[in-house]
């Protein structure tokens, strides 16, 4: 898979999108996910039949960390190209797809909301110089910085 970032407050194709994403802010700390990949600064998830981008992102960032966010801007776009041949009875977007990423803020807590699925290890809250330090793809830090920008 190739992975591209791009700054951008266009939207996107709606029927090229497969998922959202966000960099969410608390204060002068960036929500951290862990999952069984490693820890990633960009939480979110597939965008389920007849939901809006805000209202999958709201739920995804419920289910994964009991998270609640105030939307602020579109920041960019993560374009994924699939450079394999299409898997047999693939059923995604093939050969491209796309994902929105927005800045957040946090708004609020609901632990309750998180769903157990065995991928998210954890999440938490961390300051943006240790998320600077963390293993991270090379399009996600102008994406900190435009949403740190942006909030």
């Amino acid at each position: 898979m190739r992975i591209i970032g791009y700054l951008s407050t266009e939207s996107p194709p709606v029927d090229l999108v497969s998922s959202v994403r966000a960099i969410v802010l608390k204060g002068d700390h960036v929500l951290v996910i862990r999952n069984l990949e490693g820890a990633h600064i960009l939480p979110g998830g597939r965008v389920e039949k007849g939901e809006t981008f805000e209202d999958a992102l709201r739920r995804e960032l419920l289910e994964e960390a009991g998270v609640e966010i105030d939307f602020k801007d579109q920041i960019g776009l993560v374009r994924l190209r699939h450079i394999t041949p299409r898997p047999k009875d693939y059923s995604y977007l093939y050969p491209d797809f796309l994902q929105p990423v927005y800045a957040a803020a946090f708004a609020g807590f609901s632990p309750e909301a998180k769903v157990a699925d065995g991928y998210e290890v954890s999440s938490q809250f961390l300051p943006v110089a240790e998320v600077r330090k963390l293993p991270s793809d090379d399009f996600e830090e102008p994406f900190l910085d435009a949403a740190i920008a942006a909030i």
